[in-house]
């Protein structure tokens, strides 16, 4: 399906997909940028950066081989960077986490072959009109030499919605009984 629609590069988000995406993405040419599974923010320990870092050795060191994999990327949407967060989460601190995000960061960089990406920014998240600014902003260049996120969530096809709503609690109201 990738292929039909000339997609060339996917980024394996905040997680470790399976080995063998991997090996189909080195088979078809595929490009991977390859998220450390670090999302948002995590405790502020030196013990957990130090486990988070020995987590991302052990990482480049099961998928390294991987030539498809052209990035690796340390922390999605840091706390100190997603300034969104204070907004959810009372106890937010702008800080928290910039240790952590440096120690994995650090190790990813040991790759020399490969581009390394600290932490992917929200101002890399192309979100306009959805979590942020206006739908007019499409119509702007983006002010990032990389789009990391773009889209929104959205409902699934009809077929799949009416497996997981009862018939009853659709809208519009209807009698049909299919």
């Amino acid at each position: 399906m990738m292929q039909q629609a000339n997609i060339n590069a996917i980024r394996i988000h905040a997680h470790v997909s399976g080995r063998a995406l991997y090996d189909l993405a080195d088979e078809m040419g595929m490009l991977l940028w390859q998220d450390f599974p670090l999302q948002w923010g995590y405790d502020n320990s030196t013990t957990f950066a130090q486990e988070a870092a020995e987590q991302a050795a052990e990482m480049t060191r099961q998928f390294g081989s991987h030539p498809a994999i052209v990035l690796w990327s340390g922390h999605n949407e840091p706390p100190w960077d997603a300034t969104w967060m204070q907004y959810r989460y009372s106890d937010w601190q702008p800080d928290v986490n910039r240790f952590l995000t440096a120690s994995v960061a650090n190790v990813l960089r040991q790759d020399r072959s490969r581009i390394t990406h600290a932490y992917s920014s929200t101002a890399e998240h192309y979100w306009q009109g959805w979590y942020s600014g206006e739908k007019s902003d499409h119509l702007k260049p983006a002010n990032s030499s990389i789009i990391s996120e773009f889209g929104a969530q959205a409902l699934p096809d009809l077929v799949t919605l009416k497996t997981i709503i009862p018939l009853a609690d659709l809208w519009p109201k209807t009698t049909d009984k299919k």
